[in-house]
């Protein structure tokens, strides 16, 4: 493994992390808020520490290996959690190391939780820089599912290989540079609109900016205390679900058709089920809600379609507390928590396509038992699916229930009671944001004990890279040489 090297790109990665800085700091600047001099300093340390570091140890004559890949990819997510901090921390709105670590890992793995009490009192440097770290995060997880990971043989879009039948994953592109743009401009363009949108139906320029770059990233983060629900405007609920439901999706489907090629949409088996599971969630909360919360069939059809979006999609936003309805909602919210969106999207979960083939294999079994001399091939978009791809996402839904059981217990250690341990860690583990109990979507993570924190914090970032990647750098077999 080149440790040099791969020390060197992780370098350059904390030179962009200062760079993005400037950013919300020359908005502090414009408004002559305190904390520019903070965003300032934390952007120019960035910058020097990370040029340094990139400039003595990367060389670009070494050939990078799969080890170096999972190294960056590990690392670089953790660098990124604490040089985001920096702001936070620095600037005494967020005055404890933890609570800063946990609001960054927050925020880049688009989880959405959140320690803060009052966000309304932040000024709008450190707002901006908390949207940012969501939407560079979401943009970061794009790529790296879609265009990086594969290459190292893990992550959900694997089995995208199974849902697109072609010769390789990053078919959009040749290489994995132009794949990353590619999917950049889609990215960009949805974000743009979404903005456009959130400004025509009465946000401020500085709010509609934000929320665009938190609801395409599926991440949460508000301006408001109440989220998308401190409004109070239907139109701005409805945009904000059909632009989650979006960004629930595959990019590599957005792509092609905005290309025109709708062939893909309609072959794309995790598509109809992503679409079917949302309707049929959204027709139940609607029913349950009727009369028992809401008055009118149509207030109680926008709620149960925006929260059963926000969950399912693992965005986190609220108009309403959930925990007010009836158990079965609740419930139902509860397992959209670990199910998520779609592979290859900003979503977190343990993707609908693994769910789905792991439903598939279950009914296949049950027929091959009955039919034991019988050749039952598992297909999926009349494609075979190998035993290789079964084995990955029984090994991948082992690893997570293993891990959530691990979290609630740590949790439920540290004086917390079952429910909100339960929710907590469900929601780190999904990259949700609001969980159950004290930590539900009318409550904040601030009351938690500082390991529970760090244990979710690790959870968080964990779920986000789809756990085989954490797991094989704790592996001892990876360091020996």
């Amino acid at each position: 493994m080149h440790i040099r090297c791969s020390i060197g790109i992780l370098g350059y990665l904390i030179c962009f992390m200062g760079f993005t800085m400037l950013f919300p700091a020359a908005l502090a600047l414009f408004l002559g808020e305190a904390d520019f001099s903070m965003l300032l300093f934390s952007a120019l340390l960035s910058i020097g520490i990370g040029f340094l570091t990139g400039k003595y140890y990367f060389d670009s004559d070494i050939e990078l290996n799969l080890r170096d890949g999972f190294f960056i990819v590990s690392f670089g997510w953790m660098l990124m959690s604490l040089i985001g901090a920096l702001p936070f921390w620095l600037s005494g709105e967020i005055p404890r190391v933890v609570d800063a670590w946990f609001e960054s890992a927050s925020g880049f793995t688009t989880t959405g939780s959140t320690i803060l009490d009052d966000i309304e009192v932040l000024p709008h440097g450190l707002l901006l820089w908390r949207s940012m770290i969501q939407w560079i995060g979401g943009m970061g997880i794009i790529v790296l599912s879609i265009a990086l990971l594969p290459l190292l043989g893990v992550g959900g879009m694997q089995l995208f290989k199974v849902e697109v039948p072609g010769p390789t994953i990053d078919k959009i592109k040749p290489r994995v540079r132009d794949t990353a743009m590619t999917l950049w401009k889609v990215y960009v363009s949805f974000t743009v609109a979404v903005g456009i949108l959130y400004f025509a139906g009465g946000m401020n320029w500085f709010e509609s900016v934000c929320h665009a770059f938190t609801t395409m990233a599926t991440g949460g983060y508000s301006t408001r205390n109440a989220s998308i629900g401190g409004f109070e405007s239907s139109y701005i609920t409805i945009v904000a679900t059909i632009f989650m439901f979006l960004a629930g999706a595959n990019f590599v489907l957005h792509y092609r058709w905005m290309k025109g090629d709708y062939r893909p949409l309609l072959r794309s088996t995790e598509l109809r089920w992503y679409a079917g599971i949302t309707i049929a969630a959204i027709i139940f909360v609607t029913i349950s809600t009727f009369h028992t919360t809401f008055d009118s069939v149509w207030t109680a059809l926008e709620h149960a379609a925006f929260q059963v979006v926000a969950i399912l999609t693992t965005t986190g936003y609220g108009t309403y507390d959930y925990e007010l309805w009836a158990p079965a909602v609740q419930f139902l919210l509860l397992v959209f928590m670990f199910f998520g969106g779609m592979s290859g999207s900003t979503a977190g979960g343990i993707k609908i396509v693994r769910v789905l083939l792991l439903i598939k294999n279950t009914v296949y079994e049950l027929k091959r038992i009955i039919h034991p001399k019988a050749v039952i091939p598992l297909t999926l978009n009349k494609q075979n699916v190998t035993q290789g791809v079964i084995n990955e996402i029984m090994a991948f839904i082992f690893i997570f229930v293993s891990v959530f059981i691990f979290g609630t217990m740590i949790l439920s250690a540290t004086g917390l009671d079952f429910m909100s341990s339960l929710g907590a860690t469900a929601s780190a583990m999904g990259n949700i944001g609001p969980g159950l109990g004290s930590v539900g979507p009318t409550g904040t993570y601030a009351h938690l004990h500082d390991i529970a924190k760090i244990t979710l914090t690790i959870c968080m970032i964990m779920g986000r890279l789809e756990l085989f990647t954490i797991m094989i750098i704790l592996s001892r077999g990876f360091w020996r040489v």
